[in-house]
């Protein structure tokens, strides 16, 4: 079934009215829920100063509004949440997704140029060659240029300094 431009423009009048109803009750309920308790303040500052039973019947009526209005509330807490998990949990933005894209295209090595002048593109030729590296700089047993302390040397060294 294809809608025809028309029936296209009446379907997009209707949603676009239901949302514009949804969003201008969900005004005056915030703003009703912003109101409320400021009012009830002043009611009750009065009824301290003046007792009378009609602000007392007042009192109790905007109390009552009030925790309508925060019981609407806490129901629709739930049903937000789960609308909120459903379009937005697990989900990337676009912002973001670019710029973990940007990060990781600046922190992968893309060669690496080895002592030869030789340029190596592979992921585990460059692992290797890293590796290769380190051992060669760390392992200064096999160096014959690097002295070796002895065990009397170490001590002596150890036994001169003051920390």
């Amino acid at each position: 079934m294809t809608l025809t431009n028309t029936e296209g423009k009446a379907h997009k009048v209707v949603i676009r009215g239901q949302l514009i109803s949804r969003a201008s009750f969900l005004n005056r309920t915030t703003q009703k829920l912003h109101l409320t308790p400021y009012k009830l303040r002043d009611l009750n500052t009065a009824q301290f100063l003046h007792p009378n039973t009609a602000l007392s019947i007042e009192i109790e009526q905007i109390t009552n509004q009030l925790n309508d209005l925060l019981l609407q509330q806490i129901a629709l807490t739930p049903q937000t949440l789960k609308l909120r998990h459903y379009t937005q949990e697990n989900r990337a933005g676009k912002k973001l997704a670019s710029l973990l894209r940007h990060q990781q295209t600046q922190s992968k090595i893309q060669y690496l140029i080895t002592n030869t002048g030789r340029k190596i593109y592979s992921p585990l030729d460059i692992n290797a060659e890293t590796a290769a590296y380190y051992q060669d700089l760390y392992n200064l047993k096999d160096d014959p240029q690097t002295n070796q302390p002895t065990q009397d040397e170490i001590r002596k060294f150890l036994s001169q300094i003051h920390l």
